[in-house]
């Protein structure tokens, strides 16, 4: 498998499949499993400082366990849709969205905040992905009209 020579954000604002059939989501976990050394797990949702190691093999291998419990759990359609990556022949990132709290794929013009994921895997080293500075909420139309 050839690495990318991407840094993590990069990479994460990259192309992504998404993984649509259950079916396809059994064969990309497979994947993960059959190579389970050099992954790197993180929640970019939280201000958590990025792991400075690959997670070890054992552990990685009950966490694909885990989500894959969760996400079945989670998600009642009949199928996956909340798990993308780059390469379903190589993958190098994988983003595990919770399929609670996706957000909207109605959202364009940049108007509504971008929906972290719950968890990526990657070959990559992990990057903070939350700024320590909240930015202010835009006024809606009726607040600028009552100039609150």
């Amino acid at each position: 498998m050839t690495i990318s020579a991407k840094s993590y954000k990069e990479s994460f604002t990259g192309r992504f499949a998404g993984i649509i059939p259950w079916e396809n989501f059994d064969k990309l976990w497979a994947k993960l499993q059959e190579s389970p050394e050099g992954w790197y797990v993180f929640q970019p949702d939280t201000k958590d400082t990025p792991p400075e190691h690959p997670m070890e093999k054992e552990a990685f291998l009950s966490f694909l366990k885990e989500v894959d419990a969760f996400l079945h759990e989670q998600q009642y359609a009949d199928y996956c849709g909340c798990v993308y990556v780059n390469s379903t022949e190589e993958p190098i990132f994988v983003k595990v969205f919770h399929p609670r709290k996706m957000g909207s794929g109605c959202s364009i013009g940049g108007t509504h905040n971008v929906i972290l994921p719950w968890w990526t895997i990657s070959k990559v080293k992990p990057e903070v992905m939350v700024e320590e500075e909240v930015v202010p909420a835009k006024k809606s139309l009726l607040d600028k009209i009552l100039d609150r």
